[in-house]
């Protein structure tokens, strides 16, 4: 037996991370700091959602991930710029859409 949980639960769980992440976005300030200087909550959400993007390709076309990880591996901080320069001028409501 296993003591790892079952791709359901794990599932489950996420989604609730996500809804309660979401309920604390839905009137929150996008511009407020976070601990991760110096990215706000804007350029936090902007990474999730450029991370969930990835994850996708990762399991819908692994062979293009990996090709991918080349490029990135190359200029890692380029790369995470990239993520969060593509969303910066999104409204909230369609940041939030794209994650």
């Amino acid at each position: 037996m296993s003591d790892r949980p079952d791709l359901a639960t794990l599932l489950l769980d996420l989604r609730a991370e996500q809804a309660d992440l979401r309920a604390l976005l839905d009137c929150g300030d996008l511009a407020a700091p976070t601990p991760a200087h110096p990215w706000d909550v804007r350029d936090a959400v902007s990474h999730l959602a450029g991370t969930d993007v990835e994850a996708v390709t990762a399991a819908a076309d692994p062979d293009l991930f990996v090709r991918e990880l080349t490029t990135v591996a190359q200029d890692v901080q380029g790369f995470l710029t990239g993520q969060l320069l593509s969303r910066r001028a999104l409204s909230r409501q369609d940041l939030l859409a794209t994650w």
